[in-house]
């Protein structure tokens, strides 16, 4: 989680800020819509569908519900060193890298040329995986 959000186990209050959610196109923040006890259902940079649950506002007491134990995806099932690599396309000088409003982010902070980054997100797009393994 960024810096600021509330994380696991924590009290939030209506109105907080718990979460920030990355899309291709935009960057959400997430506020909390009552009182509770924040549980995350996924971990930090995980990708997620748009009607999965990403975690839950738990009363005092109350427990999360256990995670449905379903069939692995391809995607999840792929390992890493089994993943098809990527060659970063050739760039000119001064033409637009495709990348995520966090990744242009992140490689501004850590002074990252995006344009010498290998792309693995959707449509050949720079994520943030991407710069973290670039850097």
């Amino acid at each position: 989680m960024q810096d600021g959000l509330r994380g696991q186990g924590e009290a939030v209050v209506q109105g907080e800020l718990v979460a920030e959610i990355e899309s291709e196109k935009l960057n959400y923040e997430l506020e909390a819509t009552s009182d509770g006890i924040l549980h995350h259902a996924v971990d930090e940079g995980a990708t997620v569908g748009v009607d999965d649950v990403i975690g839950y506002l738990l009363a005092e007491g109350e427990e999360a519900p256990q995670p449905q134990q379903a069939a692995p995806t391809v995607a999840a099932a792929r390992s890493p060193a089994s993943a098809p690599q990527r060659r970063a396309p050739s760039r000119g000088a001064g033409d637009v890298v495709p990348s995520t409003p966090g990744a242009r982010r992140l490689a501004a902070s850590l002074g990252v040329d995006l344009s010498q980054v290998t792309p693995t997100g959707p449509r050949g797009r720079v994520v943030d995986a991407d710069v973290r393994a670039y850097h």
